[in-house]
């Protein structure tokens, strides 16, 4: 069991690659559409802290997006920054209208509601639970917003399923990878080989990187009355 979790911040490994570059069994088709339910976070006019989220859904003019709880402070603003093929590396909607939904202290996640303004986003859908890795280690692919940056993609491994206890009250399952986490990627999602969205970054430990799981963020969702946004 691990005792700890260190909010990531800084990159170990190889280098994220921009969109389109070749990225293991990914498609580039696959990678622009990922990428188009991935979202930057920020305070405001590029200013730090920075996140990212992503887009599990969609429901008349909201978008709901899956983030680290943590990078939600309270009483401070986010804005979410969404692109596309054309406007990579620039955003091609930027969200300032948004609301915290349920906050998932347990597991370090979070759902926010986005109202939507021009075309809705891209949509990853969070994987069946009968569709979760069993058996590691198993290759999947992270996008994230390293320093701020816009989205890049990363392949990565997850390692293991680890119990992180947060403090005496608080503790959740995590997917352990191989690949240590930067500032910016907290939030970001994790796929597996089908595009199959498998959870969110929380943060690292020595070199290694922790993702909420697909199983905490199943049962919360379903527990709190947002079961749909799995359907």
């Amino acid at each position: 069991m691990v005792g700890f979790l260190l909010v990531a911040a800084t990159f170990l490994g190889d280098p994220a690659l921009t969109p389109g570059s070749p990225g293991g069994v990914w498609t580039v088709e696959q990678q622009w559409a990922l990428l188009r339910a991935t979202a930057r976070v920020t305070a405001g006019e590029d200013q730090p802290p920075f996140g990212t989220a992503v887009c599990v859904a969609v429901k008349n003019d909201s978008a709901y997006l899956l983030t680290a709880d943590h990078v939600l402070v309270r009483g401070e603003a986010r804005i979410y920054d969404f692109y596309t093929e054309a406007s990579y590396p620039k955003p091609s909607e930027t969200i300032f209208d948004s609301d915290v939904v349920l906050r998932m202290p347990e597991c370090d996640a979070a759902l926010i509601r986005c109202k939507w303004r021009d075309r809705a986003p891209g949509v990853a859908k969070l994987a069946a639970w009968e569709k979760r890795p069993i058996r590691y280690p198993v290759q999947a692919a992270a996008l994230g917003c390293p320093n701020g940056s816009a989205p890049q993609w990363r392949s990565d491994r997850v390692l293991a399923r680890r119990y992180v206890r947060k403090s005496e009250d608080l503790g959740g399952f995590f997917w352990e990878t191989e690949t240590k986490p930067t500032g910016g990627m907290s939030g970001g999602p994790l796929f597996d080989t089908q595009g199959r969205l498998l959870g969110v970054c929380s943060a690292a430990h020595g070199t290694k990187g922790f993702f909420t799981h697909l199983d905490e963020l199943l049962a919360a969702l379903k527990r709190n009355g947002y079961g749909w946004v799995v359907e």
